[in-house]
C-alpha cells in the first residue's frame, strides 16, 4: 500500500472542512509514520461519528486490521512522550481513549499516555482482559528488566502471621478452601532437609507479604488497580484472597516443620515490590511464581538425596497449587495456561538471591540462619527475544574476575543440560563490568522461564546446582513465551 505522504503538508483549516475520506484514514492505520499523522487521524475520527460509523473507532476485524491497531498503537503511545502543546497533546489523548479498549492486549502505555487517561475521567478507558477476567483503569507494563521504581515497604502480615491464633488459624483455612495437613511429621530430618524448609518458609513469608498488599490495593480502588466491572472485581479479588490464604499455610507448614525439629522458625522481613499497577504486579506474580516452581522441584530432589521421603510429597502438592494459579496468571496476560511441556528448574541459592531484590535491606532477623549463597546481582540491559541474538548484562565484579581470565554466561532453560556462552565485555569502570553475550533461542528453543548467570567456567555443566556452585553474579531472570 502506498504511503500517506499528503496529509503530512495539509493545514488545519483544511483539516477542519473535512478533506480526509475514509480510505485515507484506512490509509493512515496501515502507514502511521509521523505526530502530526496521529493528530490528523484523531480528528478524521472525530468527525467520523457522524459520518461513518465504521470509522468511529478501530475495527476488529481480520489479521490485517489488527496488525493495523498493532502499528498505530505502537506509533501513538511514544509520541505522547513528544506533546509540546496542550493542543496536540490533547488530540492525541482523543485518539488514545478511543483505540486504547481495542489496543493489543500488553502493549504498554507509556507514564505519559497514563496521565493522559487519568485527565479525561468521563471517557471510559478500560482495558478489556480476554476470558471476561479484570478490566482496568490506566495501566502500564512492568519490564522484568527495568522494573518501575515506585515501591512498598510491607511491614505487617495479614490474619496474626507468623503465628496466628487458633481463631485466625481457623479464619485462614475456611479462605484457603482447606487445612494443613493434620498427619504426623517424620521422626527425623536431614541438614539439607532443614535448609530446604527455611528457604521454604522464606519464600512463602515474602509471597504473603505481596498477595496481601496486592488485595489490600483492590479492595482501596487504588489508582490502576480499580476494576469497571463489579463481576470482575469480586472474581479477581475472591481468587486472590483463596491464593493468599492457600500461601499463609504454606508459611505455617514449614515454619511448623521446623519448630516439631527444635529449629527456629524464619520470622518476616520488610518488603518491596516494583509494581505500580495491577498489570505489573500480575506479571511480577508469574515471574516468582515460574521460579517457585523451578526452586520446588530442587527441594524434592534435595529431600530425596537426604531421605526425607516424609517431606516431599507435602511439596509435590504445593507444586501442583502453584502451578493452577500460575495458569490463572498467564490466562489474565492473554498467553496459553500451560507454559512449557517441562518447566524450568532451579537451585535454591538462586531463589534466595532472587528474593533478597525484594526485601529492604537488614530488615530480616533471622536470615543468616539459612545457609544459603547470595550472588552479586546480574541486570539485564538488552532483554533477550524469541529469536537468536546478543543480549547485554552488568554486574559488579568486586573480586577482579574479568581481569584475571575469560568470564561465562550460563543459561538454565526448561530441563536441557545448561547452555554455556562466552562473554564479552564492552566496558569496565571501577568494578562495574557491563558486558555482552548470545543468546542461542534459534538452536533450543529456549522458551518459558530463563535464568542466567556469569561464571568463571565453561563447565561443561550437568544441571542448575553445578552452575550454582560456580555462580559469580545472577541470576537475571525472564520469560519468553
Amino acid at each position: 500500500m502506498a504511503r500517506c505522504s499528503a496529509p503530512a503538508t495539509m493545514t488545519d483549516a483544511k483539516l477542519d472542512r473535512g478533506h480526509l475520506s475514509p480510505g485515507l484514514i484506512d490509509c493512515l492505520f496501515s502507514n502511521i509514520s509521523s505526530p502530526l499523522q496521529v493528530l490528523i487521524l484523531a480528528k478524521a475520527m472525530e468527525r467520523s461519528e457522524s459520518e461513518s460509523e465504521g470509522y468511529s473507532k478501530p475495527r476488529r476485524v481480520d489479521t490485517t486490521t489488527a496488525h493495523r491497531e498493532i502499528r498505530l498503537y505502537k506509533f501513538v503511545v511514544p509520541n505522547l512522550r513528544r506533546a509540546d502543546s496542550f493542543r496536540y497533546f490533547e488530540s492525541q489523548c482523543t485518539f488514545l481513549r478511543r483505540l486504547l479498549p481495542y489496543r493489543p492486549y500488553k502493549l504498554p502505555l507509556s507514564a505519559s499516555s497514563q496521565l493522559c487517561v487519568l485527565n479525561y475521567p468521563s471517557s471510559v478507558t478500560t482495558v478489556r482482559m480476554r476470558f471476561h477476567l479484570a478490566v482496568l483503569l490506566g495501566v502500564v507494563g512492568l519490564s522484568i528488566a527495568a522494573p518501575v521504581t515506585n515501591s512498598t515497604t510491607h511491614k505487617i502480615l495479614p490474619d496474626g502471621l507468623p503465628v496466628p491464633s487458633p481463631s485466625e488459624l481457623e479464619l485462614i483455612e475456611d479462605k484457603a478452601r482447606g487445612t494443613l495437613p493434620n498427619g504426623p511429621p517424620p521422626p527425623g530430618i536431614s541438614e539439607g532437609g532443614l535448609v530446604n524448609l527455611k528457604l521454604v518458609a522464606f519464600n512463602e513469608l515474602f509471597e504473603v507479604a505481596f498477595f496481601h498488599e496486592l488485595i489490600t490495593n483492590i479492595t482501596d480502588k487504588v489508582l490502576g488497580y480499580r476494576f469497571s466491572n463489579e463481576d470482575d472485581y469480586h472474581f479477581v479479588l475472591n481468587g486472590l484472597k483463596a491464593i493468599l490464604a492457600q500461601e499463609e499455610l504454606h508459611v505455617l507448614d514449614a515454619n511448623n516443620a521446623l519448630s516439631h525439629f527444635g529449629i527456629e522458625p524464619i520470622e518476616p522481613c520488610q518488603y518491596r515490590f516494583p509494581v505500580q499497577d495491577f498489570d505489573s504486579a500480575i506479571l511480577l506474580a508469574s515471574t516468582f511464581t515460574d521460579v517457585v516452581l523451578g526452586t520446588l522441584q530442587d527441594v524434592v530432589e534435595r529431600f530425596a538425596i537426604g531421605g526425607d521421603f516424609g517431606l516431599s510429597r507435602a511439596v509435590s502438592s504445593i507444586i501442583g497449587q502453584e502451578g493452577e494459579q500460575q495458569g490463572w496468571f498467564r490466562i489474565m496476560q492473554g498467553k496459553v495456561p500451560s507454559e512449557l511441556p517441562f518447566l524450568t528448574t532451579s537451585d535454591l541459592n538462586f531463589a534466595f538471591t532472587a528474593i533478597q531484590s525484594f526485601i529492604v535491606p537488614s530488615s530480616c532477623p533471622n536470615i543468616g540462619s539459612i545457609p544459603l549463597e547470595t550472588f552479586e546481582p546480574l541486570n539485564i540491559i538488552k532483554s533477550p527475544s524469541a529469536r537468536t541474538g546478543n543480549i547485554v548484562v552488568s554486574f559488579f565484579d568486586h573480586l577482579h574476575e574479568t581481569t584475571d581470565g575469560i568470564l561465562w554466561i550460563v543459561y538454565v532453560n526448561q530441563q536441557n543440560l545448561p547452555i554455556v556462552e562466552p562473554l564479552q565485555v564492552i566496558s569496565r569502570e571501577n568494578n562495574e563490568v557491563v558486558a555482552e553475550a548470545l543468546f542461542p533461542w534459534d538452536a533450543y528453543e529456549m522458551n518459558g522461564l530463563t535464568f542466567a548467570v556469569v561464571t568463571a567456567s565453561e563447565g561443561p555443566f550437568p544441571n542448575a546446582y553445578s552452575v550454582a556452585k560456580a555462580t559469580i553474579a545472577g541470576p537475571g531472570i525472564f520469560m519468553i513465551n
